[in-house]
């Protein structure tokens, strides 16, 4: 695989932070595209009007379909300009000191995947984030937002179809070359059941659990209310 992508970095600052904003924008159909499939499942479950459409017919399951991908899609494209909008204003205020965005595209320049790193006060950002705790607490977190050894991945996708490549891992590991001083990397996911592969995609690459809790809805809707804290310390 790692002859068949190439990286693409760029460091986003407060300074700069208004002409990305042009790639950010280039990245929503991509965005939309690797977490349609991921969001999909939970409409069906959560929809009431979707609970038995499997004993519907044909006809009335494809317009289902379309009307889910449809709303999701909208809620995608709304909620990844959400994302952009709180970076920026994160790097105004100084919450997020730089941002590192890394692209991966194939050998024809089409892109493939990307990971949005942040560097953030990790116990301040869950402070004011989680509103309960199911299990562990912020004395698990050792981070001191002064020394710059720790980031934050705010947002990993992989297109469909190149996933289980091992692009993700190299996407998420690569900060530690681009970025010498980082030395621990945390990140939050949901723990429902539908979304055990990534769970077991970030057990199977070492990292730990820390905290799981509630977490303040930032535009994410279900998806985004319980979540599991992950740490990984490079070796």
């Amino acid at each position: 695989m790692e002859k068949d992508f190439n990286l693409e970095w760029h460091e986003i600052k407060k300074e700069n932070s208004r002409e990305m904003l042009p790639l950010f924008l280039l990245l929503n159909p991509i965005y939309v595209e690797i977490f349609l499939p991921v969001m999909k499942p939970y409409s069906y479950i959560w929809d009431p009007s979707l609970a038995n459409i499997e004993n519907e017919s044909p006809e009335k399951q494809a317009a289902a379909e379309e009307r889910v991908n449809s709303e999701i899609s909208e809620e995608l494209r709304v909620g990844w300009i959400g994302i952009i909008n709180r970076l920026y204003d994160a790097l105004q205020n100084g919450v997020v000191r730089t941002a590192y965005l890394v692209i991966a595209k194939d050998l024809e320049q089409n892109i493939i995947g990307f990971c949005l790193f942040k560097e953030i006060d990790v116990k301040h950002h869950l402070t004011v984030r989680i509103t309960k705790f199911i299990e562990g607490s912020l004395d698990l977190i050792n981070s001191d937002f002064n020394v710059h050894d720790t980031i934050y991945v705010s947002d990993l996708g992989i297109r469909p179809g190149i996933q289980k490549k091992g692009l993700g891992k190299t996407l998420l590991f690569s900060i530690f070359e681009y970025c010498p001083s980082i030395k621990k990397m945390y990140l939050d996911t949901s723990p429902h059941e539908l979304n055990k592969k990534t769970l077991g995609f970030y057990d199977h690459l070492g990292f730990k659990r820390l905290i799981r809790g509630h977490f303040i809805d930032e535009g994410e809707g279900f998806y985004g209310r319980d979540k599991i804290v992950y740490f990984y310390q490079r070796p």
